[in-house]
C-alpha cells in the first residue's frame, strides 16, 4: 500500500524539502489517521518554496495517489496550514513513518494488550487471595509450583495445557484467557480509534484499571479504593493535560457522576432499608465522571443499565432460583466499565448522531 505521506515525501525530496506529519486532536472514527493530519511548515536556511509551490506539490502528490489507488475512498485533499509563506522550510518528522501504518501499530498494540492481560490476571487473583502482587513469582494456585516461561504465554499457554496445570492437572480458571483476550481486544480497538497519539496510552491505562476492577467485582463484589479513588486522582491531570479537557468539565463530571450515584444510594436505602448498590460504584462513577466529563455520563449510565438488565434476565433464565430474583446480587462495576469504554471508543459519534436524530 502506498500512502499519501510517502508520495508527499518523495515530491518534497525533489525540492530538497521535508514535511512534518501532525496528528489531529480528535481523530475521525474508523478513518486511518494518516488521512486526517496536516503538514507543519517551519523556516530554515537551505530550502525555499512559496505557498503556491507547496500547495502545488501537495496537489501533485494527491493526483499521483489517486492514479495508484483508483477508486480508493479518501478524505478531501490536505491543505498545509501555512497562510502566507515567508521563505524557508525545515524538517520535523515527529512520528516514524512506519508507525503511521495501521497494519503495524494495531497488531503491536493488541499484542501489548495480551501481555498486559496476564498482569491484570495477577492483580485480580492476588487481590482476592490477599497475596502480594510482586511476590512470590507466578505459580499454580493449587500446587504452588512456579510457572515456567512457556506456561505464561497469554491465551496460547491455556490452549496448549488444555486448561489445566502441567503438574497437578487441576483446572485453570477460564477467567485467565478471557481477561487476556479482553485486554488484547480493548487495546487493539483503542489503537484503531486513536492511533499513536497521547490519548492511546492514557486510555490504555484506565481501561486496564477498569478490567482489573471489574474482575475483582465479579469475584467478591468489591471495587478497590486503590483503583477507584486512586484512579480519580490520576484522572484529573490526565483529562486536563493529556486529553485536553477543560478543568471545569473534569471536576463537574466527577461531581455529577459521583453525586448522582450517591443520591440514588441514599434515597434507595431510606425507602427500602437496604443498599441498592455498593459505595464502590459511587467512587467508580466519580473516577469515570472526571475522565469522561459530564457529557459522557448519560451514555455510560445508559449502556451500564441496559447491559446489566440483559445480564440479569439471562441469569434469571439459566440459573436455578434459590432465592427471590429481587435479592440476587449483581456487580455493577463491570457494566459501568463497559459503558465507559463505549463512550471512550465512540461517545462523540453517538452523541452527534443523537443530536441529529432529535433535531431532525
Amino acid at each position: 500500500a502506498v500512502s499519501f505521506y510517502e508520495i508527499l515525501k518523495e515530491q518534497l525530496a525533489m525540492q530538497d524539502l521535508t514535511a512534518r506529519f501532525l496528528l489531529p486532536e480528535r481523530p475521525v472514527l474508523g478513518t486511518p489517521w494518516q488521512e486526517q493530519g496536516a503538514y507543519e511548515i517551519r523556516e530554515t536556511e537551505d530550502s525555499v518554496i512559496t505557498a503556491e509551490g507547496l500547495i502545488a506539490i501537495c496537489e501533485q502528490a494527491h493526483n499521483m495517489l489517486d492514479s495508484i489507488t483508483e477508486g480508493f475512498r479518501r478524505q478531501p485533499a490536505h491543505r498545509c496550514p501555512i497562510g502566507r509563506a515567508k521563505g524557508r522550510l525545515r524538517v520535523y518528522q515527529t512520528i516514524p513513518p512506519e508507525l503511521l501504518h495501521p497494519e503495524m501499530f494495531i497488531p503491536a498494540a493488541t499484542l501489548l494488550g495480551l501481555l498486559l492481560g496476564s498482569f491484570y490476571n495477577v492483580c485480580i487473583h492476588r487481590y482476592v487471595s490477599g497475596e502480594s502482587i510482586l511476590f512470590p513469582p507466578s505459580h499454580c494456585p493449587h500446587c504452588n509450583q512456579r510457572l515456567r516461561f512457556w506456561e505464561l504465554i497469554p491465551v496460547l499457554s491455556y490452549l496448549l495445557l488444555r486448561g489445566q496445570c502441567a503438574r497437578c492437572h487441576k483446572p485453570i480458571h477460564i477467567r485467565y484467557p478471557l481477561v487476556e483476550l479482553l485486554s488484547g481486544l480493548t487495546s487493539g480497538l483503542l489503537a484503531w480509534r486513536f492511533g499513536p497519539t497521547l490519548a492511546f496510552p492514557v486510555y490504555l491505562v484506565f481501561t486496564g484499571m477498569l478490567i482489573v476492577a471489574s474482575g475483582i467485582d465479579l469475584e467478591c463484589f468489591i471495587l478497590p479504593d486503590g483503583i477507584t479513588l486512586g484512579g480519580t486522582v490520576l484522572a484529573v491531570p490526565a483529562a486536563i493535560f493529556a486529553l485536553g479537557m477543560d478543568w471545569t468539565d473534569a471536576l463537574l463530571g466527577g461531581l455529577v457522576g459521583g453525586g448522582t450515584f450517591l443520591a440514588v444510594l441514599l434515597v434507595f436505602k431510606r425507602l427500602r432499608g437496604v443498599d441498592g448498590m455498593g459505595f464502590g460504584d459511587v467512587k467508580l462513577m466519580l473516577m469515570l465522571g472526571v475522565l469522561c466529563g459530564p457529557l459522557g455520563l448519560p451514555l455510560i449510565t445508559l449502556v451500564a443499565g441496559v447491559s446489566a438488565l440483559a445480564a440479569f434476565l439471562l441469569i434469571a433464565c439459566l440459573m436455578p432460583r434459590e432465592a427471590p430474583l429481587r435479592e440476587m446480587p449483581i456487580p455493577f462495576g463491570p457494566f459501568l466499565s463497559l459503558g465507559a469504554f463505549v463512550h471512550i471508543l465512540a461517545g462523540q459519534e453517538i452523541l452527534d448522531w443523537w443530536i441529529r436524530f432529535i433535531t431532525g
